[in-house]
C-alpha cells in the first residue's frame, strides 16, 4: 500500500548562463536574425533564460530586440514595460511574419492579465491571421486557435453579445458567434448552422472539432454540480501507525477533513489504523462496516477484492485496470500514466514528434517509459529513442549522444537528483520535459535553480497553492515536500466521494488539487495533471 511513495536565469548567474549558451545554443558568429529566431522559440516555450541569452545577440535598439524584450517582460509579469515596448510596433508592417506573430501573442497575453478580454482576443486573432497568411506550420495555427478559443469560450453569453456589439470586425464576430453556438442547448445543430453562415471563416475546421467534442464545457467545482451533501459516516482505513507511511495517512486525513469543513458537511469521519498486511486490512474493513460506516477510503490493497463490498469504497493509489471491476469499488490514483498522457499531449500540441528519453534505469523510470512510449506511439506514430544514463555513464559524452539523435524534445525519466545531475550536460536550446518525480515539492529551494527552464508535469496544488486558499491553513503544518501530494489526493477523494455517493452517478468534471478530475457515469475516475516549470523564482504553473 502506497509503495510508490517509497520509491537560472541570466540575471542571477550571468557568467554560467552565458557560457552554457555560447557552447550549446549559438555559434560564435551568430547573426542577429538567427539569434532572434532562436529567441522566438524560447518565448514560445516560456523559457525566459533562453530568450534573454538570444537577446544578447540582437542589436539593442532594433525592433526585433524590442519584441524579444517585450515577450520576456510579459513572462516576468512586467506588463507595463511590455506595452511600452510592443504597442509602438503593432502597426509596423515591415516586420517579418514570425516577429509580428510573436508580438501579437505577447500583447494578447499582457491584455489577458489586465484583464481586458476583448483586446486579448483581438491580438490573438491578429496572430492567427499572420500565421495563416504566412502559410505557417499547421500545428502553430492550431495551437493559436486553441488558445483563441479558450479566451472566447470563457466568456458568458452576456459578455459575448456585448463584445459583438462593440466590434464590427468580421473575424471576431465569427468567433463570438461560434462561442454562442457552442453554448446553445442544441449545440451540434447550432454549430452546423454557424458553419453554413461562415463558410470562409478561419475557424471552419476548428468548428468540426467542437462538433466531435460537444461535452467540453466550462469546469465547475463539484459543490456547484449537486446540492446534496454527504451524510453519515466515512471510515479512513490508513496506515496511521506504520513507520514511514504515517505522514501520508495524516496528510490524507487532514485534507479530507478540510474538504468536509469547506463543504459545510456534517459527516462523521473516523480513522482506522491499519498495517500493510492483508489480514489486518480485511479485519479493519469489516470493523468499519459493523460500526456503521457508509463510505470507506482505503489505500491500495487487493485483499478487499476477495469479499463483497457493501458500501462505496475508494481505493487510493489503486488501479483496477487488470481486474474485473467490483461493485462499490472505485479507484483514484496518482499514476505515472497520468503524467505520460499529459506529456504526450503537451509535446504533441507543440508539434514535437522526435522525442528522446533520458533514464536513470530505475524501476519507476522503466514503468514511466513504458507508459510514455505506448502513448507516444499511438499519438505520433513514432517510437521514442532512449539513452540510459547509468551510474558509470560518462556525462561528458551526453550532449554529443543527444545531438546524434536529433531530438526536438528531451524527456527526463528519473527523480530530482537525477535531473540535477544531468542538467549541466543538456543542450538548453532543446525543450526539456520531465515527470512529476523531478520536483521534490520544496519550492524556492536554491538547489532547484539547477533545473531552471525545465518543464514538468505535476498537480496544481504543488505549483500554486494560492489558488486553493481554503486549504492552506490545513496544509500549513505538513512538510513542504511530497507529503503535500497526498494532502491534495485526500481533498480530491472527498469531492469524488460526493459524486459517487449519488444514487445515479452523473458524468462530472471538476478542477481538483491534483488536476482536472473526470468521473463518468460508471464511476470511473481519471485525472489530468498540469504543466509547471522551474524558474529563478521557484516553480511556476504554466498556462
Amino acid at each position: 500500500m502506497f509503495a510508490a511513495l517509497g520509491t537560472s536565469l541570466i540575471d542571477s548567474h550571468p557568467a554560467q548562463a552565458t557560457e552554457m549558451f555560447n557552447k550549446s545554443v549559438l555559434p560564435s558568429k551568430i547573426t542577429p536574425e538567427a539569434a532572434f529566431s532562436d529567441g522566438l522559440v524560447c518565448l514560445k516555450f516560456a523559457d525566459i533564460a533562453c530568450a534573454q541569452m538570444a537577446l544578447v545577440y540582437a542589436p539593442s535598439q532594433s525592433a526585433y530586440a524590442k519584441i524579444l524584450s517585450g515577450g520576456i517582460a510579459v513572462l516576468q509579469g512586467n506588463d507595463d514595460l511590455a506595452f511600452r515596448l510592443l504597442l509602438p510596433l503593432a502597426s509596423d508592417t515591415t516586420l517579418q511574419p514570425a516577429a509580428r506573430a510573436s508580438l501579437h501573442a505577447s500583447l494578447s497575453l499582457a491584455y489577458e492579465k489586465l484583464p481586458d478580454s476583448q483586446r486579448a482576443i483581438e491580438q490573438k486573432i491578429l496572430e492567427e491571421q499572420v500565421l495563416i497568411y504566412d502559410n505557417a506550420n499547421p500545428v502553430s495555427i492550431q495551437q493559436t486557435q486553441t488558445k483563441l478559443w479558450a479566451l472566447v469560450s470563457s466568456l458568458n453569453r452576456g459578455q459575448l453579445i456585448e463584445m459583438r456589439g462593440a466590434s464590427a470586425e468580421d473575424n471576431l464576430q465569427g468567433w463570438i458567434d461560434l462561442a454562442l453556438a457552442h453554448q446553445a442547448e442544441s449545440s451540434p445543430t447550432a454549430i452546423a448552422d454557424w458553419q453554413k453562415a461562415y463558410p470562409d471563416h478561419s475557424a471552419i475546421a476548428f468548428a468540426n472539432t467542437l462538433n466531435n467534442n460537444t461535452a467540453a464545457k466550462i469546469l465547475l467545482p463539484v459543490t456547484n454540480q449537486t446540492n446534496q451533501q454527504l451524510a453519515g459516516k466515512v471510515a479512513l482505513l490508513l496506515p496511521f501507525n506504520s513507520a514511514g507511511l504515517n505522514a501520508i495517512a495524516m496528510a490524507i486525513q487532514s485534507s479530507f477533513t478540510a474538504s468536509a469543513s469547506i463543504d459545510k458537511s456534517a459527516i462523521e469521519i473516523k480513522p482506522y489504523a491499519i498495517l500493510a498486511q492483508k489480514g489486518d486490512v480485511t479485519q479493519a474493513y469489516n470493523s468499519a462496516i459493523n460500526e456503521g460506516a457508509n463510505y470507506i477510503i482505503i489505500g491500495e490493497d487487493d485483499s478487499l477484492l476477495a469479499q463483497p463490498l457493501s458500501v462505496p469504497t475508494i481505493m487510493l493509489h489503486g488501479s483496477l485496470d487488470t481486474v474485473v471491476p467490483f461493485h462499490n469499488l472505485y479507484s483514484f490514483s496518482l499514476s505515472l500514466k497520468d503524467d505520460a498522457a499529459k506529456l504526450t499531449q503537451v509535446t504533441h500540441d507543440f508539434g514535437m514528434q522526435n522525442g528522446l528519453v533520458l533514464s536513470d534505469n530505475s524501476n519507476s523510470s522503466i514503468t514511466a517509459i513504458k507508459e510514455l512510449n505506448e502513448l507516444w506511439q499511438s499519438t505520433n506514430g513514432q517510437t521514442l529513442k532512449q539513452i540510459n544514463v547509468s551510474t558509470d555513464f560518462n556525462l561528458l559524452d551526453l550532449k554529443a549522444q543527444i545531438h546524434a539523435q536529433q531530438p526536438d524534445v528531451v524527456l527526463l525519466a528519473g527523480d530530482s537528483e537525477f535531473a540535477k545531475k544531468i542538467r549541466p550536460y543538456l543542450d538548453i536550446s532543446i525543450p526539456t520535459f520531465g515527470f512529476s518525480s523531478i520536483y521534490d515539492g520544496v519550492n524556492n529551494d536554491s538547489h532547484n535553480s539547477q533545473l531552471n527552464a525545465i518543464h514538468f508535469i505535476d498537480m496544481p496544488w504543488m505549483l500554486n497553492q494560492a489558488s486553493f486558499s481554503d486549504y492552506q491553513a490545513a496544509a500549513k503544518e505538513l512538510p513542504q515536500n511530497e507529503t503535500q501530494r497526498w494532502f491534495a489526493m485526500g481533498a480530491d477523494a472527498y469531492n469524488i466521494l460526493k459524486v459517487i455517493s449519488q444514487k445515479t452517478i452523473a458524468t462530472t468534471t471538476f478542477k481538483g488539487l491534483t488536476g482536472t478530475i473526470h468521473i463518468n457515469e460508471k464511476g470511473e475516475v481519471t485525472r489530468e495533471p498540469v504543466v509547471g516549470s522551474f524558474t529563478n523564482n521557484g516553480v511556476m504553473l504554466e498556462k
